[in-house]
C-alpha cells in the first residue's frame, strides 16, 4: 500500500459508513504524490473519498480521491495537489537552483546561438552559470551575460 506493491492493500468492511484509514510516520516526511488504486471490480468504492493530511490534530491539506484539491495549506509535511506546485518551487529554489540555472543557460544559449551546444561550449556555459550565481540568479542578468559573453560575439 505505501510501498508501491499493489498486492499490499487495505480496505474497509463493505457498507461501512464513513470508513477511514490512518498512516502515522515517526518523523516528518515529504509526500510528493498520492495514488489511489481500486482493485478490479471495486472501482467505485473510493470514488467519493477524501484524503486528509494532518499535523497533530490539525488538517493541513486534503484532496478528493479524483485529485481535486479541497483544502491547501502550505505544509512541509504533506503537500496536497494544490500546494505541490509551491512545494516543487521551494525544492527547486532551495535544493536544485544550480541545476535549474544550468538548464536555463543552456537553453537560452542554444537558442541565441541558433545551434545545438557541444562539449566545446562547456567552459563558456560554466562561466555563464557562475556569473548567474554571483548575480543572484536573475533571469535578466543571465540574458545580459549571454549577450555580453565572448561566445555570443564569436558569431
Amino acid at each position: 500500500m505505501v510501498d508501491g506493491d499493489k498486492g499490499n492493500f487495505a480496505h474497509s468492511v463493505e457498507k461501512t459508513k464513513n470508513p477511514w484509514f490512518k498512516l502515522t510516520f515517526k518523523a516528518p516526511v515529504e509526500i510528493d504524490e498520492v495514488r489511489v488504486f481500486n482493485r478490479k471490480g471495486y472501482e467505485s468504492r473510493f470514488k467519493e473519498g477524501v484524503i486528509e493530511f494532518l499535523q497533530g490534530n490539525k488538517v493541513v491539506a486534503s484532496v478528493k480521491a479524483d485529485g481535486a484539491p479541497l483544502k491547501s495549506i502550505k505544509s512541509s509535511v504533506a503537500p496536497s495537489n494544490g500546494s505541490q506546485i509551491a512545494a516543487l518551487k521551494h525544492k527547486l529554489l532551495e535544493e536544485k537552483m544550480d541545476l535549474v540555472t544550468l538548464s536555463v543557460v543552456e537553453h537560452l544559449l542554444s537558442y541565441s546561438l541558433g545551434r545545438e551546444l557541444s562539449y566545446l561550449d562547456e567552459d563558456d556555459i560554466h562561466e555563464l552559470v557562475n556569473s548567474a550565481v554571483k548575480n543572484g540568479y536573475g533571469f535578466r542578468d543571465i540574458v545580459k551575460s549571454i549577450i555580453k559573453h565572448d561566445i555570443f560575439r564569436r558569431l
